[in-house]
């Protein structure tokens, strides 16, 4: 589910629902007469908070190590640029990527329209792949916004 820019996972659901217990049980304690519950519940929600930003950064700099580098694009080195179809999804892009969206990989390895790294890479990796006559797919690694891609055939 997206809100926005923000992807809404298992990882903030978790959270939420940890969040509402901890506020449920601390309200109940305080209003039972036992005060000195407010400490363990915003120890909880400092641990709490700290941890899922420290999941979230890990999360952004495994994403930026996956972009592919200079070295990597010019790999790629197309005589002219390739087109890929989108024909299977399971889950929502990030970017908001659907069946039947046409993408173009372009001769120095970049993706228009934009596309996440890891879907970048997967179409790097099909072009240096063996083209043969029979129909190839390839498939995004990241399973929750699975895409896959065909490669169009280009009219003679």
């Amino acid at each position: 589910m997206r809100w926005s820019k923000m992807r809404v996972g298992w990882a903030e659901y978790g959270g939420l629902a940890g969040l509402a217990m901890v506020v449920g049980l601390v309200a109940w304690s305080v209003l039972g007469g036992w005060t000195i519950a407010i400490i363990p519940g915003l120890t909880y929600v400092l641990a709490s908070g700290t941890v899922y930003l420290l999941y979230k950064q890990h999360q952004r700099e495994r994403a930026e190590t996956l972009v592919a580098s200079p070295a990597m694009k010019a790999a790629v080195s197309l005589a002219q640029a390739m087109t890929f179809r989108v024909v299977g999804a399971k889950g929502v892009c990030p970017l908001g990527r659907h069946v039947g969206d046409v993408l173009r990989l372009e001769p120095d390895g970049e993706v228009t329209p934009r596309v996440c790294p890891h879907a970048a890479a997967t179409l790097r990796l099909a072009v240096r792949e063996d083209q043969g006559e029979e129909v190839q797919e390839w498939c995004c690694p990241i399973y929750d916004h699975l895409l896959v891609f065909r490669r169009e055939v280009k009219a003679a």
